[in-house]
């Protein structure tokens, strides 16, 4: 196990920025594969917790959108080019720092979970579910979510057109998971990685000075 992780550590620095996007799903399939005959199967409701608190006025808090590409931002940003729908945010769901949100209908029947990392506290629409992990690795379950249940979220998803997962349906489905010290160092590895990346990202993004001859 020691190469294995050395060889992803390696893999992590000094991957080629191109292959970076491909890395993720490739790590975790093999350590599904490694991993897999120790894993236990559980109900995603016996590891998260629902978080229903609400707000009681205006902008009580920054309003936040869950965006498949881009994670939790702030709506102002999200919508800077385009139209808010709707001004009163008076009973949205408060989502704190740490937790976890999900568009409940989507149009192109793909769900992403993400977890607010921008702010202490936000707010966003109740189409939004909140929850949060009871006891595991949040970073590994930020993995887990987005990686390795697709098949189990399109089953559990209904309607034809506009796909709806609810709650509920949600918390009823199984996943496996490692124990709390190998979510932990999963979760730790994959978060190093996406850190990587996003520098690389970022890095990609500023104007290339031009050095005349």
């Amino acid at each position: 196990m020691l190469s294995l992780w050395k060889l992803l550590q390696f893999l992590v620095t000094y991957a080629v920025p191109k292959l970076q996007c491909k890395l993720h799903i490739i790590f975790h399939r093999n350590l599904t594969q490694i991993y897999g005959h120790t894993w236990e199967q559980r109900k995603l409701g016996n590891e998260i917790t629902n978080f229903t608190h609400r707000t009681t006025v205006q902008n009580q808090y920054p309003v936040l959108t869950s965006s498949q590409k881009d994670g939790i931002v702030f709506q102002e940003d999200y919508f800077s080019n385009r139209q808010i729908t709707t001004d009163n945010n008076i009973g949205y769901y408060i989502l704190p720092k740490g937790y976890f949100t999900y568009r409940s209908r989507t149009d192109n029947g793909i769900f992403r979970f993400n977890r607010n990392d921008i702010v202490n506290n936000g707010i966003i629409s109740y189409f939004y579910p909140v929850f949060k992990i009871t006891s595991g690795d949040s970073d590994f379950f930020k993995i887990l979510l987005n990686s390795t249940i697709d098949h189990e979220v399109d089953l559990a998803a209904e309607g034809t057109g506009q796909r709806v997962l609810s709650l509920k349906k949600f918390q009823k489905i199984n996943v496996k998971i490692p124990n709390i010290s190998e979510q932990e160092k999963i979760g730790k590895l994959f978060s190093r990685m996406e850190c990587t990346i996003a520098s690389n990202q970022r890095h990609q993004k500023k104007p290339q000075r031009f050095n005349p001859l």
